[in-house]
Order: C-alpha cells, then sequence, then structure tokens
C-alpha cells in the first residue's frame, strides 16, 4: 500500500507462510521530523494511520519494531538524512551486451527506488529474456 497520509509512505504485507502477521512499511516523514518524537509518538503515529487505512483491530498487535537508520551512526550517509519525495529516475544503464539484462527497482524509469519498480522491470526483463529465447 502506498498512503501520502501519515508517518508511513509505504506499507507491505509481510505476513508467514505460517500465518504470522505482520506488516512492515517505510516512513515518509523526513529524519529532521522524526527526530523530534520519541519513539513512542512515533509509535502512536503509526498506529493511528493503520487504524484509518485498515479499522480498528489495527490497535490490537503484538510488537512494534523501529529502526530509524538515518539514526545509526554505523551505516548513515549524509544522503540518507533528507527525504525522498518522488520516485527516483534512474533508468538502465547504456547498453552493452544484448544478453545482459539488468532488473530491479533501481532500473525502472518511472518507480526507482520502490516496489512498483522492482515489479515493472522485473516484468520487462522477462519479456526481454523471452525474446532473446525465440530467437534461438
Amino acid at each position: 500500500m502506498v498512503s501520502w497520509a501519515g508517518p508511513l509512505r509505504e506499507i507491505y504485507d509481510a505476513s508467514t507462510e505460517r500465518d504470522e502477521s505482520a506488516l512492515f512499511g517505510f516512513f515518509s516523514l523526513p529524519p529532521s521530523i522524526r527526530n523530534q518524537y520519541d519513539k513512542e509518538a512515533i509509535h502512536n503515529k503509526v498506529i493511528d494511520q493503520l487504524v484509518r487505512l485498515f479499522g480498528p483491530k489495527a490497535k490490537y498487535y503484538n510488537n512494534i519494531f523501529y529502526k530509524d537508520w538515518s539514526q545509526d551512526k554505523h551505516t548513515v550517509t549524509e544522503g540518507d538524512k533528507l527525504n525522498i519525495e518522488s520516485f527516483p529516475s534512474y533508468g538502465q544503464p547504456p547498453k552493452y551486451a544484448e544478453n545482459v539484462i539488468f532488473s530491479g527497482t533501481e532500473y525502472d524509469e518511472q518507480h526507482g527506488g520502490h516496489l512498483e519498480g522492482a515489479l515493472s522491470s522485473s516484468e520487462k526483463a522477462y519479456y526481454k529474456i523471452k525474446k532473446l529465447m525465440s530467437y534461438k
């Protein structure tokens, strides 16, 4: 799910095959805004958004695991402290071999950096491979 109203921009089903339900998401709040809130306030904002999106049952959860990578001194870069406000436009690298196909969210021209980009890119790669294989 993509939501432009609330602290989470992207929300994904991370449920397991053993019927353990879980959601995970990416924040739309820039790091500078997130830093103004403690963990409890962040949790409350997330639950409020989930209740608006999924109904009152979202109030009943077992755990919330919150990791703000922009606060991790071992992995953060200055770029991580910025907020992405649009879909990056990456696109394919220059073509140098017909039988080498790149695929992934970073290779999609319209939805780079997001799940939609990964899906779109993989679909394009599939059709390129199918076309290549039909020439043999």
